[in-house]
């Protein structure tokens, strides 16, 4: 599953399985109920404050759900749903203890936060369909159900889901359908083709099978029924009408930069204004006030192989879910400005400098990003991260404000509560080589 930090990037993991997860009733003890939920929130939490609100939206999702795959009068509705809202991931993350989702069903059960409606959405849909019956014996794997949920939201972060299979078949890296429908563990699939936006490649496949076919007849054959059975085609049948359709879906210049851009192939958009090039003389004072720290960074875990060559520190970490961090030994730094200087490598998802865990400025495919321990709380997708070149990034924290340089431009700020911390640097998904890795004290 993936982690909060690539959840932020545009892409989320739903969990929804057959498996019993921990009931959470007794620290989300309050309860709204509507006709056919009961949506659990903690008493004086900020979700308790919008839990009408979506109480309210939850209903009307559910018979778009029913009306949308034509599945009304086929749920098992004698018994509610059940909706438990949090404050944010990291709250949900300590009280069901499930880390690396942006959310997770199980049986008639959604854990999410309480802000996320396209989360909540594709939640429900999992939970929705999960209370049919099956139609047939024919296996299924985890295509269908995060398929079947994103072809319900159409647009996943405000993208056709359809633009996503469609630039994958023009550029010819578009996977048989077969070894998508038929693939033994889908998420295994996900982590070895980091690229490749499975969830919404399978939502444009249930999104043209709604289009094309009776949506009842498209849950019989979700729900186990042989393809020839319920829509009365056979896979190559159905995967050459898939494809016509997409090669027919219109990709304006635009959608075609950020796809491209998802995808590690480049382009940029066009801009009135940018951002701010140059860095500022007060930031990089005199050559002899930075104090280098490269030699003396130090792993923080196990999760990926750190070596020292040539003066460099060359860093492997194959998990896409999970950060490696190298620390520098210590005290707390109090305000100061870090740079690092790296080559991306071929498959690296993300580079960040660590502030402490409350302040840390990250690089991804998806943007730049400032975190605290609550989460992002700035964005700029106007820089990405760039497979195979060099990268210079730059954090300076000062009297509470942040902000953070990429190749020498302004990209973000932020204030912030800060207080001295420990400094270092971290790597997601693939390799990076650290060339510099020093600091200025202001």
């Amino acid at each position: 599953m993936r982690s909060l930090t690539l959840l932020a990037v545009g892409s989320f993991l739903a969990l929804a399985s057959s498996g019993a997860f921990p009931v959470c009733e007794s620290t989300l003890s309050e309860v709204q109920a509507t006709e056919h939920f009961e949506v659990h929130y903690r008493l004086g939490s900020r979700a308790g404050a919008a839990v009408d609100r979506t109480a309210h939206l939850v209903e009307l999702e559910y018979t778009e759900i029913l009306r949308e795959l034509g599945i009304d009068g086929l749920v098992d509705d004698k018994e509610p749903f059940h909706l438990f809202l949090y404050d944010d991931l990291k709250e949900m993350e300590e009280i069901t203890g499930v880390s690396g989702t942006g959310g997770y069903s199980a049986g008639r059960e959604s854990h999410i936060p309480w802000d996320n409606d396209q989360t909540r959405k594709h939640e429900l849909v999992h939970i929705v369909v999960a209370a049919m019956k099956s139609t047939g014996d024919e296996p299924r794997n985890m295509f269908f159900a995060e398929g079947i949920a994103n072809a319900v939201l159409e647009y996943v972060h405000g993208i056709p889901v359809h633009s996503v299979a469609a630039y994958e078949l023009e550029r010819g890296s578009l996977p048989d359908l077969k070894d998508l429908v038929d693939h033994p563990d889908f998420y295994a699939f996900l982590r070895a083709n980091p690229g490749l936006n499975a969830y919404d490649v399978a939502g444009s496949f249930f999104l043209y099978l709604l289009e094309t076919y009776k949506p009842r007849k498209v849950m019989e054959y979700y729900h186990g029924k042989p393809l020839r059975k319920a829509l009365g085609k056979s896979l190559q049948d159905v995967q050459k009408g898939w494809h016509k359709r997409l090669r027919a879906f219109p990709i304006r210049p635009a959608l075609a930069t950020l796809l491209s851009q998802r995808r590690g192939d480049g382009g940029e958009f066009t801009l009135l204004t940018g951002p701010a090039v140059g860095l500022p003389g007060d930031l990089l004072g005199e050559p002899e006030s930075w104090k280098p720290l490269l030699s003396s960074l130090k792993p923080e875990d196990e999760i990926a192989k750190w070596k020292a060559q040539g003066g460099e520190l060359e860093g492997d970490n194959p998990s896409g879910s999970d950060w490696s961090h190298v620390i520098a030994p210590g005290e707390p730094r109090g305000d100061c400005v870090i740079r690092l200087r790296a080559q991306i490598g071929r498959e690296c998802w993300g580079v960040k400098i660590r502030y402490g865990a409350n302040c840390e400025a990250m690089l991804l495919g998806a943007g730049a990003f400032i975190y605290t321990e609550q989460g992002g709380i700035a964005h700029s997708d106007r820089v990405r991260l760039r497979k195979n070149e060099e990268l210079d990034l730059i954090l300076r924290v000062r009297k509470g404000h942040a902000e953070v340089f990429v190749n020498e431009a302004l990209v973000l700020e932020a204030d912030l509560p800060l207080k001295p911390s420990a400094i270092g640097l971290g790597i997601v998904g693939g390799q990076a080589t650290i060339t510099e890795f020093k600091v200025r004290d202001l």
